[in-house]
């Protein structure tokens, strides 16, 4: 099976003479150009059907236009505006635009030919970069502001409440170990003649000892088991539930809780290990059982 020839045929004609430069191709198939020789820009819409379009002049620069490039919009002063016209810095110190800081200067009495600035936009290359570049600027003695002084507010308060949950975690975790050792305790209590009769038949301390040990990692497996699950179930829930409201705000959804399956084993795996740990004091315990005492129990 072939492909078929591509088409290839004209888009748009311009007049002779024309000669095309910085072409950029927009998101709707719409063309912008440059005509290097007449200083002009260019607008070819985006093409109908494979039949050739009408190009309509956008504008007349003074100067050449040097390319087109792509770049966020900005407001002007007071907000007004969302263009922004890039140019060599020595053609903007000759037209000596009017700014904000000359109004200023106006006011102050000042006289100054120099060319000022009000301000200044720098861009990293890199976002691990922009802390380093403002600190660096601060230390030349100007005043320096980035997303990261807006964002730190709310990193200090993602902050104090992690601490929050992490002490919560931490209170659950040590009941939950308080509650092994005391079931494993009372089940002693409850066992001793079992125990009794265990050593009576020649088990030894350690194997006493590796059978409650055996029930504290059960407990841990099982309760691991239970508690991803449910935690899973809840925030399946919550997500789903969100994303209905979001459907209906048509805003786009998005997954909030998300469970990998390596967290789910580390969890059930850290589950055991708190487990162990909190069934060595009852496993040692009824290592120590005296048999002859644990038979006369009642």
């Amino acid at each position: 099976m072939t492909a078929a020839p591509a088409h290839i045929g004209p888009i748009a004609s311009f007049p002779p003479h024309f000669f095309l430069e910085n072409l950029a191709v927009r998101a709707d198939g719409s063309i912008l150009v440059t005509v290097l020789n007449h200083k002009q820009l260019w607008y070819v819409p985006a093409p109908d059907g494979g039949r050739p379009v009408t190009p309509v002049l956008v504008h007349t620069f003074d100067g050449c236009a040097m390319g087109i490039v792509e770049t966020e919009p900005a407001a002007g002063f007071g907000g007004i505006g969302n263009g922004r016209l890039l140019i060599p810095q020595s053609v903007a110190e000759t037209l000596r635009a009017a700014q904000a800081n000359d109004l200023r200067d106006v006011l102050r009495g000042a006289s100054n030919s120099k060319s000022t600035y009000a301000s200044l936009t720098v861009r990293a290359s890199a976002a691990s970069k922009v802390a380093s570049i403002e600190k660096s600027i601060k230390d030349m003695g100007f005043a320096a502001f980035s997303l990261l002084d807006a964002t730190k507010n709310l990193t200090l308060i993602f902050t104090i409440f992690d601490s929050l949950l992490a002490i919560f975690g931490s209170l659950a975790l040590a009941v939950a170990t308080l509650g092994i050792v005391n079931t494993l305790v009372m089940a002693i209590l409850e066992r001793r003649r079992e125990i009794g009769v265990l050593k009576a038949l020649g088990a030894a301390d350690r194997d006493v000892k590796r059978l409650f040990f055996a029930e504290a990692g059960v407990m841990g497996l099982l309760g691991g088991i239970v508690g991803v699950v449910f935690g899973w179930m809840i925030g399946r829930a919550v997500t789903i539930g969100t994303n209905i409201y979001l459907k209906q705000q048509n805003l786009p959804t998005t997954d909030i809780f998300s469970v990998p399956w390596w967290l789910a084993i580390l969890a059930i795996v850290f589950a055991v290990i708190v487990s162990l740990v909190a069934g060595l004091y009852p496993a040692s315990r009824a290592a120590r059982l005296n048999p002859v005492e644990a038979l006369r129990y009642e």
